[in-house]
């Protein structure tokens, strides 16, 4: 974070809370997709229970800016598919542009980020002839379900995709693929007493 500066203690408390929250929620199970990305059903109760745990977030008092954040697939030791970095971290307010970095030369992956309050923003990054994993077969268009004002680029094994969101609410929120269930980071978004929402 820029501008001013954190004290140590934030930052602690801080880290006990998403320790806690990565160790308390269980990955998000059985997601029925054919070509276009879709929303887990069980999504919007999760979130509800995560966002019960908002009143242990530190309040922040910096300006809102900009925030650019690269967020990649890879995968851990055992091979299974992940985000990098697992998770996110913003003040309310902040502008987040987010650049999805998909080096997966076989599957297709998203960067999917939905809430009840409204957050509801989404990269797709397949192409024809990569793996929809979650049902085995395999894509034949370009990819769809993308933001509006998403930008796309790269070719397999190089794909990308930009765009932007405000972090109107705080709290604690996962980002999905909805491919693939154990791709599971999470956008914490710090309350921020400098934000004012625009009417």
């Amino acid at each position: 974070m820029s501008g001013e500066s954190t004290p140590t203690s934030v930052w602690v408390a801080l880290g006990i809370s998403i320790a806690a929250l990565i160790f308390s929620i269980s990955v998000y199970s059985q997601i029925s997709i054919m070509n276009a990305p879709q929303v887990p059903q069980d999504l919007s109760q999760r979130l509800n229970d995560i966002e019960s745990r908002l009143h242990s977030l530190p309040t922040v008092n910096q300006t809102p800016m900009e925030r650019r954040i690269l967020v990649e697939w890879t995968t851990d030791q055992a091979g299974q598919d992940r985000f990098f970095p697992y998770f996110v971290v913003v003040n309310q307010g902040d502008v987040v542009d987010i650049t999805f970095l998909n080096n997966d030369s076989e599957d297709g992956h998203t960067f999917t980020l939905i809430s009840p309050e409204g957050y509801n923003f989404q990269i797709n990054l397949t192409a024809p002839g990569m793996l929809n994993s979650a049902n085995g077969l395999t894509f034949t268009t370009p990819p769809v379900g993308n933001s509006p004002g998403v930008t796309l680029g790269g070719s397999i094994g190089g794909l990308y995709g930009e765009g932007k969101f405000v972090a109107s609410w705080a709290g604690i929120y996962q980002y999905v693929c909805v491919y693939h269930e154990t791709m599971v980071g999470y956008l914490v978004v710090l309350p921020n007493a400098a934000y004012a929402p625009q009417p």
